[in-house]
């Protein structure tokens, strides 16, 4: 379902649900997309709770509490699995971008010492927990940075697949050789842990100065090469990274009933 069709439902049930003093009221479309913020800048969705007001094969639609506030959720990213009823009470969490700490973009930056916060609005890139102050190898710090800034074909990043492919689930492991001398025999790479429906196991990234290209292993549970890409333009990196561990599981929301509408009884 399109924006325009979506607007339109919501419309059509919104003069039903509102309070008869209420002449306005504010809609939001969830459909696998990122949003706008009052500034302008593209966010992620955060979840939304509601009780459900219209369903169809197509969307459905959820009034947020006494709020004039509405949510139409195209049902293109919910789970196949889900059932939804009118006054159903959920919750919907729609995919959002994460750093490789777990929070999700939209979420403060918490300090060291954890008495203050640092909010980015509009933070478009999840950065690899490396400290690169101490990092020797040029080629590895253009390999992070393409990493962290390199776009797949959706609007997530390099890294922000491979997050959602479980790299966050072991310390990145980083070969930086401080000898110049061993850049042939001892490649800059980096290790991601990945863990998803496409595999199990771990993706070596490396630069290979020879050839002036980059390179990935790609390895079993247990650190053996299964194979190996060659030859990868940085420009060709997202789409190959992507190919190899994107299983498209992000895609679909997370649902939750919080309260079920309860059948009428029949009568006797």
């Amino acid at each position: 379902m399109n924006r325009d069709d979506a607007q339109r439902i919501i419309t059509s049930v919104a003069a039903a649900n509102l309070p008869k003093n209420t002449r306005r009221y504010k809609w939001t479309f969830l459909d696998g997309g990122l949003g706008k913020n009052a500034l302008g800048y593209s966010v992620d969705h955060q979840p939304v709770e509601g009780k459900i007001i219209y369903t169809d094969g197509e969307i459905v639609v959820l009034k947020q509490g006494a709020k004039a506030v509405f949510t139409a959720v195209d049902h293109a990213i919910l789970p196949e699995s889900a059932t939804f009823n009118v006054d159903d009470q959920v919750r919907i969490t729609p995919y959002s971008r994460r750093r490789f700490d777990g929070t999700f973009l939209y979420e403060p930056v918490k300090s060291a010492d954890g008495f203050s916060v640092t909010y980015h609005i509009g933070e478009s890139v999840s950065y690899l927990p490396l400290d690169k102050g101490t990092i020797t190898s040029q080629y590895l710090l253009d390999m992070i940075d393409l990493l962290e800034r390199g776009k797949t074909n959706s609007y997530r990043t390099i890294a922000q697949v491979l997050i959602d492919a479980g790299a966050t689930l072991e310390p990145l492991q980083v070969n930086d050789d401080p000898d110049p001398e061993n850049i042939i025999k001892s490649p800059p790479a980096i290790t991601f842990r990945i863990q998803c429906a496409k595999l199990s196991g771990y993706l070596n990234v490396f630069y290979d100065r020879a050839m002036d290209y980059y390179g990935i292993n790609v390895m079993d549970g247990c650190g053996t090469i299964v194979d190996t890409i060659s030859d990868i333009a940085f420009t060709c990196m997202a789409g190959v990274i992507q190919d190899l561990v994107d299983d498209e599981a992000w895609r679909v929301a997370k649902v939750e009933i919080l309260q079920k509408v309860r059948p009428a009884r029949k009568a006797s």
